[in-house]
């Protein structure tokens, strides 16, 4: 999974035998054998400039290709490039590509491709939820425009200014060349996320049927597609780049958070996340098969900073300081996870640093001093804290939001009630400022660079900015680093703005997980490779035995 980002769920893909039974039993060679994935949900945005979500970042991943790949450590692969592209003023950036590749139609992925692709995710009627990434590319505020009453209003926005990037340009078959509105010493690391990945024209002349049916450029297309039901690609036999070592994947789709585990706990399964419930006994049954790799995806809570109470800065603070992340981690997850002192992770993304976040400890006297500053001199009386918490495999997600509402209620007499939402309608509602109250969200990392966890979820205006958090000083530390001659010298002043989350809190970070993955005695063993970065199995990878 290409980290988006925004986590739909605590447990997102597993792996599951075919309906065939082995390759060995059908007659097939393992080549030809199938593989079945878990599913939390149907994807809900199959287009590689709005797939900024887990789960349909899962299928845009297998399905294209793009410009690079990332490494265990975060640096950047060459894909489809060349190679990594240089600039003399970290404004100006020049990309060649390799020639002869085509799309699973036959159109020739060239230049054009991709300028094609980001003039499309930039150019605002067209709603993509990657949108805020190509913002770095000169011209990309001319092809947004405000709505002048908000989304909730009657009138809608004015068509913008321009429909292409006057700052992306395909000056030959294989070369892009790329012009910033500002410096950014980091963009290279940006082109490894797949809102960067390349469209067939095809595709852009009919949208809607692309959705379901994608015309990638990746080692896999889409096959089937029962909704609610299934979803299955098959390897292309035209991919010019290492095939995969097995031929069909189905994820088998299991809404509303319906439990996956025990579909490999009765043989069903190649390969599947561990509920904390069964932690203990999946440890001692499978031994040496159950891998465990620290991840940076963080858990945390949100505030909709567009409500007049959630603005007072002391309210979000004391919510964080009544919380006991250490007993929850216990409690929850067995002591596996790392309770969060920082709005990025530290050890694994480059230029994360740990104790940012002064709030993110136990403190319930400062808690009650804090609420004590409110008008009123304390919380409303007969106020409940309404939590937002979308479904999850195995109610992952409910159990944890639950018990940091039981927490509050436990340190500061505060009661709490809670919404249950399916993901994708969680997602318009977060997005669209309905909630109203604190909400569960999780982020992995699109690109190895702790700015990652600070522009795209806390920068105004950005698209999973869902708190509609602003602050020019957080802003004006974020230009700063963008702006900085070296990836060295920004790192430190992003270092610096994440200082400035860690006041303001318009989140709290409670977690960064540990996944616990079991694999089956049908799979490879050793093409079982988990990226830390990335957070996940490189589903490419896969061989049956």
């Amino acid at each position: 999974m290409r980290a988006t980002r925004v986590i739909a769920l605590a447990v997102a893909t597993g792996l599951v035998l075919s309906a065939c039974g082995t390759s060995g039993d059908s007659g097939e060679s393992k080549t030809d054998g199938t593989i079945t994935l878990s599913m939390g949900t149907d994807p809900g945005h199959t287009l590689p400039p709005d797939g900024t979500e887990s789960v349909s970042s899962t299928l845009i991943n297998m399905v294209y290709d793009g410009l690079f790949d990332y490494d265990t450590s975060g640096k950047l692969v060459p894909v489809i490039a060349e190679a990594v592209p240089t600039s003399t003023d970290n404004i100006h950036w020049t990309i060649k590509i390799k020639s002869g590749l085509k799309f699973q139609n036959g159109e020739a992925v060239d230049a054009e491709s991709f300028v094609r692709a980001w003039n499309y995710g930039a150019y605002g009627p067209n709603a993509m939820g990657g949108n805020s990434f190509y913002s770095r590319i000169k011209g990309a505020a001319d092809m947004v425009s405000e709505d002048p009453d908000g989304p909730d209003g009657p009138k809608t926005a004015p068509e913008p200014k321009a429909k292409e990037l006057t700052g992306l340009k395909a000056t030959d078959a294989t070369t892009i060349d790329i012009e910033l509105e500002k410096a950014f010493s980091g963009f290279p690391t940006m082109l490894g996320y797949l809102v960067f990945f390349p469209m067939a024209k095809a595709c852009l002349d009919a949208v809607d049927a692309c959705k379901e049916k994608p015309i990638g450029n990746g080692p896999f297309q889409l096959k089937t597609w029962d909704k609610g039901v299934a979803l299955t690609i098959e390897r292309w036999e035209d991919y010019a780049g290492t095939k995969p070592a097995y031929k069909t994947l189905t994820w088998k789709i299991f809404p509303d958070g319906a439990p996956t585990f025990p579909d490999f706990e009765a043989g069903q399964l190649d390969m599947e996340a561990v509920p904390e419930e069964n932690y203990q006994s999946a440890k001692g049954t499978y031994g040496d098969r159950m891998l465990e790799v620290p991840t940076p995806s963080l858990s945390y809570i949100g505030f909709p900073l567009y409500d007049d109470f959630y603005k007072q800065k002391e309210v979000r603070q004391a919510l964080s300081l009544a919380v006991d992340r250490d007993l929850l981690n216990e409690a929850l997850y067995q002591g596996r996870y790392t309770p969060a002192t920082s709005f990025s992770p530290p050890g694994i993304i480059p230029g994360a640093i740990a104790d940012t976040c002064g709030y993110c400890k136990l403190d319930v006297d400062k808690a009650k001093e804090l609420l004590a500053k409110l008008p009123g001199g304390g919380w409303p009386e007969g106020k409940k804290l309404k939590l937002w918490i979308n479904t999850a495999a195995s109610g992952a997600n409910e159990k944890w939001v639950k018990a940091f509402g039981d927490q509050v209620k436990q340190n500061l007499g505060i009661d709490y009630e809670y919404e249950l939402v399916e993901w994708n309608a969680y997602l318009a509602k977060t997005q669209a400022h309905e909630v109203d109250g604190p909400y569960r969200l999780g982020w992995s990392p699109d690109y190895a660079l702790i700015e990652n966890y600070l522009t795209p979820v806390w920068g105004g205006g950005a698209a999973n900015n869902r708190s509609g958090y602003e602050n020019p000083e957080f802003t004006a530390a974020l230009e700063a680093g963008d702006t900085a001659p070296t990836l060295d010298e920004a790192i430190l002043k992003y270092q610096e703005a994440e200082k400035i989350l860690g006041e303001d809190m318009p989140g709290i970070p409670m977690f960064y997980s540990t996944t616990a993955t079991v694999v089956g005695e049908r799979l490879d063993l050793d093409s079982v490779v988990i990226n830390p970065v990335l957070g996940g199995a490189d589903l490419r990878l896969l061989k049956l035995k």
